[in-house]
C-alpha cells in the first residue's frame, strides 16, 4: 500500500501574497509617524503673509493674482493652488492644513519609493523617509501657509527623481514625453518657490550625475539645460507682465541680479557664461581623456554641466573678473 503524503492546502489567493509585501508594510511606517509628528499644524492658523495673499485673491483678478510675485518669487503655481482653494474654503484654516499635510504625506511616499529604487534596501528607504517626514524644522513650512510652496516644490522634485531612478533600473525608458514631463515639472518647482527656482536652474548638473550611460545622460542633460537657460527669461518675462499689468515700475527690481545678468547691457556677462564653460570644460576633458583610456576613445564629454558651473560664476562673480581683465589685460 502505497501513502501519498498530504499537500497542505492554501486557502489564501495568490494576489494576497503578491499584495501584502515587505515594502508595502515598510511604508506605513514613515507615513504615519509623519502624520502623526506633524499633526499639530492641523489646529494652526494664519499669519503675517497669508493675510496678506488672502486680501489680494479676493481683491484683484485671477490672472493678476497668479501673476504677482513676492519677495523675488515666482508664485504662478502656487498661487494658481491658493486661489482655488480661496474659492472652495475662504478662510477656514483646518482645510488648507489638512491639504499641506496630504501633501507633506505624499512627499514621505515619493521619498520611500526613491530611496528604494535608488538602493533596494526597504529597510533604508524605511528609515530615511521617515526621519525627514518627522524632522521638526519641516514644521516651519507646514505651518505657514504662505510656504506652501516649498511643499509643493518637494511634490515636484521628488515626482521627477522618481522617474530618474526608474529609467536607472530601466523599469522605463528616457522618452521623448517623459523629458518634457520632467521640463514641466521644474516650471511647477520654479514657479512655486524661490528654492524651486535654484534648483531648477542646477539640476541639470543632478541628471548629469545621476544617469548611467552617454546616450541617456547627453539626452537627458541636453534637455534639462533647456530649461535652465528658459526659466531665467520666464522670470523677466512674468515680472515684465505683472509690471504693465499693474504699472507697479518697482516690481522689476525684485529680479535682481538674474534681471541683470539676461538684460542687455550685461553681454559681458554671457560672454564669461559660454567662455567660461568652454575654458572648464577643455581642463576636465584634458585631465579626463589623460586618466581614463575610455573617455579618451569615445570623447563624448557633456558640455551641459560645464555651461552651467560657468553661468554660476558669471552670475555671482561677472562684475569681479570683467574688472580683473580690463585692470590686468587692457591696461
Amino acid at each position: 500500500m502505497i501513502i501519498k503524503k498530504l499537500q497542505p492546502i492554501n486557502f489564501m489567493p495568490q494576489y494576497y501574497y503578491r499584495i501584502i509585501q515587505p515594502s508595502s508594510i515598510l511604508v506605513l511606517i514613515p507615513l504615519f509617524s509623519s502624520a502623526f509628528v506633524q499633526s499639530p499644524i492641523l489646529s494652526y492658523f494664519f499669519y503675517y503673509d497669508d493675510f496678506l495673499h488672502f486680501f489680494q485673491a479676493a481683491n484683484t483678478e485671477f490672472l493678476e493674482f497668479i501673476i504677482t510675485p513676492y519677495g523675488g518669487h515666482l508664485y504662478l503655481t502656487r498661487n494658481l493652488f491658493f486661489f482655488i482653494f480661496y474659492k472652495f474654503f475662504g478662510l477656514r484654516a483646518e482645510f488648507y492644513f489638512i491639504i499641506v499635510l496630504s501633501t507633506h504625506i505624499l512627499n514621505v511616499f515619493l521619498l520611500f519609493n526613491f530611496i528604494k529604487k535608488l538602493t533596494s534596501h526597504l529597510y533604508l528607504a524605511a528609515f530615511g523617509a521617515t526621519l525627514w517626514g518627522i524632522y521638526p524644522i519641516n514644521e516651519g513650512a507646514l505651518g505657514w501657509y504662505s510656504a506652501y510652496g516649498i511643499v509643493l516644490t518637494s511634490t515636484w522634485l521628488l515626482l521627477i527623481l522618481y522617474d530618474v531612478s526608474r529609467v536607472i533600473q530601466n523599469e522605463i525608458h528616457l522618452t521623448r514625453m517623459r523629458l518634457v514631463k520632467w521640463q514641466l515639472l521644474l516650471i511647477a518647482a520654479a514657479t512655486s518657490y524661490g528654492l524651486g527656482l535654484a534648483i531648477s536652474l542646477s539640476f541639470v548638473i543632478v541628471i548629469w550625475f545621476f544617469m548611467y550611460g552617454e546616450i541617456k545622460r547627453k539626452k537627458a542633460t541636453l534637455n534639462m539645460l533647456y530649461i535652465a537657460l528658459l526659466i531665467p527669461l520666464m522670470y523677466i518675462f512674468m515680472l515684465s507682465s505683472y509690471q504693465v499689468s499693474t504699472g507697479l515700475s518697482h516690481a522689476v527690481t525684485q529680479a535682481g541680479r538674474m534681471v541683470r545678468f539676461i538684460s542687455p547691457s550685461y553681454w559681458s556677462e554671457i560672454f564669461i557664461m559660454f567662455f567660461g564653460g568652454a575654458l572648464l570644460g577643455l581642463i576636465v576633458s584634458l585631465i579626463w581623456m589623460s586618466l581614463s583610456p575610455k573617455i579618451r576613445e569615445n570623447r563624448l564629454i557633456p558640455f551641459g554641466p560645464f555651461l552651467a558651473l560657468a553661468a554660476l560664476i558669471a552670475l555671482v562673480y561677472g562684475d569681479q573678473l570683467i574688472d580683473l581683465y580690463i585692470s590686468s589685460v587692457l591696461r
